[in-house]
């Protein structure tokens, strides 16, 4: 069809890249979870005693939690100018510059409305 796509949880060029090569090549990147590193986290504030039963973490590109691929594909596919816009964006975040919202414990109307702004 003509179009990429955007993979998620786990690298999902990197799982088509042997058995269907065509495929992978049109997944420009993946936004991925790094579950390990979340637990890994936690483990090790649960041995410190600074566990807090109950409380949400919030984890994301600072925790190393979450991020995206930036594989052969991304380079070959994604011009550098845009990809130059991502490494800012991250930076950004990083830097406080940027918040990135969450649905979570939000109301129903925060909930569509964080929908309705991504609907074509």
């Amino acid at each position: 069809k003509n179009k990429y796509i955007i993979g998620v949880d786990s690298d999902q060029a990197a799982l088509l890249a042997e058995a269907d090569p065509k495929k992978a090549e049109i997944i420009l990147t993946s936004v991925i979870k790094e579950v390990g590193e979340s637990l890994f986290q936690y483990a090790q504030r649960v041995g410190k005693g600074e566990d807090k039963y109950g409380v949400t973490d919030m984890l994301g590109i600072k925790e190393k939690s979450t991020d995206i691929v930036e594989n052969s594909y991304y380079l070959k596919n994604v011009p550098q100018a845009i990809r130059d816009q991502v490494t800012k964006a991250r930076q950004d975040i990083l830097d406080g510059k940027i918040k990135v919202s969450t649905a979570l414990g939000g109301a129903q109307s925060e909930v569509d409305a964080i929908i309705d702004s991504v609907k074509p």
